[in-house]
C-alpha cells in the first residue's frame, strides 16, 4: 500500500512540474507563482494572535516599523500557463523550513490523512486563477525565516521564499497569551534581542512592545 501511495504522489508531482506531462487543469509548479505586490523588497513582519484579532496581511511592518501591505497573491496555472479557476483553498498553503520555530495554528487542517499547522488561502481560485493570503491568522508562535507557498504539498519551483516573517504575543505558541509569554518576553526585554518579542517590529524591544503584549493578554484560540 505504501509503495502504491508513493507512486501516486510521485506521479502527481511529476504532472505539476514537467511540461512533457502537461495536462490541462493540473497545477504547474513552474507556471504558477506567488508574489507580494505591495511589498518593498524588504523582509516584512506580521504579528498574529490566537483569537484572530491581530492585523491582516495588509498591516505588516517593514524593518523600520512602517506599515506595509504584505498580502500574498497566488496565480495558479497549468503547464500551458492557462489559469485554473475554482481550485480549492485547502490545497494551497504556506509552509516553512523545519529550522524555523513555526506557527501554532488554532485549527490545524487535515490533508492526505495528516494534520498540518499552516495558513491556507482566503478563498478558492477565482476565474483568473488568482487568490490571496490576506486574512488575520488564528495562531501563535513565530517564524524568523522566509515562508513558501505549496500546492498539495509541493512548493512552487520559482518561489525561493517570500520575504515575510511572523511573531505573536503568544510567544510560547500554546494558544493562549498568558504569564508564560510574559516571562519569555521579559527574558528578551532584559536580555539579548530576539525577533519573537519585537511585537511592533522596528528592530528594538521596548515599551511599545510591552504595550502590544499587554493589549493581547488573555487572547486565546476560539
Amino acid at each position: 500500500m505504501k509503495i502504491l501511495q508513493f507512486a501516486v504522489i510521485s506521479l502527481a508531482v511529476g504532472l505539476m512540474a514537467s511540461p512533457c506531462l502537461a495536462i490541462i487543469g493540473v497545477p504547474s509548479l513552474v507556471e504558477s507563482n506567488a508574489t507580494v505586490p505591495g511589498g518593498t523588497g524588504q523582509v516584512l513582519t506580521l504579528m498574529v494572535v490566537p483569537d484572530g484579532s491581530g492585523p491582516a496581511f495588509t498591516e505588516a511592518t517593514d524593518p523600520a516599523g512602517n506599515v506595509v501591505d504584505a498580502t500574498i497573491e497566488v496565480f495558479l496555472a497549468d503547464n500551458f500557463a492557462s489559469p485554473i479557476p475554482g481550485y480549492p483553498r485547502e490545497d494551497i498553503w504556506l509552509e516553512w523550513d523545519a529550522s524555523s520555530a513555526g506557527l501554532a495554528i488554532c485549527t490545524p487542517r487535515r490533508y492526505g490523512g495528516g494534520v498540518f499547522e499552516t495558513i491556507h488561502l482566503d478563498t478558492e481560485m477565482d476565474d483568473q486563477g488568482i487568490s490571496h493570503f490576506s486574512l488575520p491568522p488564528h495562531a501563535g508562535g513565530y517564524i524568523a525565516e522566509p515562508v513558501y507557498v505549496a500546492i498539495s504539498g509541493s512548493r512552487l519551483i520559482n518561489n525561493a521564499g517570500l520575504p515575510l516573517r511572523f511573531n505573536s504575543p503568544d510567544i510560547s505558541g500554546d494558544g493562549q497569551v498568558d504569564l508564560t509569554d510574559v516571562a519569555a518576553f521579559a527574558a528578551d526585554f532584559f536580555g539579548a534581542y530576539h525577533f519573537r518579542s519585537d511585537l511592533i517590529h522596528d528592530g528594538n524591544i521596548n515599551l511599545s512592545d510591552v504595550g502590544r503584549l499587554a493589549q493581547y493578554l488573555g487572547a486565546g484560540c476560539p
